[in-house]
């Protein structure tokens, strides 16, 4: 937690921001939030021993909310550097000014979404514990799915270059797909 915040003074407060410092300042606001939520919840577990009240819930959420926004910044992050690697002149020329803000943006808003919903069918879970018995456990399963398979195309897409792009290359070539993987 201290290294987060430590990551966020510096990337908010003193550094000069360009496209990595936005993404990694929204990455470091995730992970801090990741793991003060989760403080907080283990603080509460060890005072009241409930994992099924209203306040667990609601960092449960928040939890939900930080570890999603956490994964698409990462999987926003490796595309970006894929861009910036495969499209260099018009990545350094042509791209929108704008553009990392409003994908974090996005990202945060799509997470609040999923996270939001979670906390509606939990909510109905506990006061309507038969309407939602069947509709709640797939509904993790999904969110577990989605959030876990989300950057596996792009893992998939660098892992075939590095197979297929990277056999018989040499000196600069090799050096461009070793960039690529990254």
């Amino acid at each position: 937690m201290l290294g987060n915040g430590l990551v966020i003074w510096l990337l908010g407060f003193s550094i000069k921001r360009n496209t990595f410092a936005i993404y990694f300042l929204n990455l470091s606001v995730a992970d801090f939030g990741l793991l003060t939520t989760e403080l907080i919840i283990e603080i509460h577990w060890f005072f009241t021993h409930l994992y099924c009240d209203f306040p667990y819930e609601l960092f449960q959420t928040v939890l939900l909310l930080m570890y999603s926004a956490g994964q698409f910044l990462l999987t926003v992050i490796s595309i970006d550097r894929c861009i910036s690697v495969l499209f260099p002149i018009w990545y350094r020329c042509h791209r929108p000014v704008h553009l990392f803000t409003a994908v974090c943006a996005v990202i945060w808003a799509t997470s609040f979404i999923l996270s939001s919903i979670y906390f509606t069918i939990a909510a109905i879970h506990r006061y309507e514990p038969k309407y939602t018995q069947e509709y709640l456990k797939p509904q993790k399963q999904d969110w577990s799915i989605m959030n876990m398979t989300s950057p596996s195309p792009f893992s998939a897409l660098a892992l075939i270059n590095a197979t297929y792009c990277g056999k018989s290359k040499t000196g600069n070539e090799s050096s461009v797909n070793e960039a690529i993987n990254v």
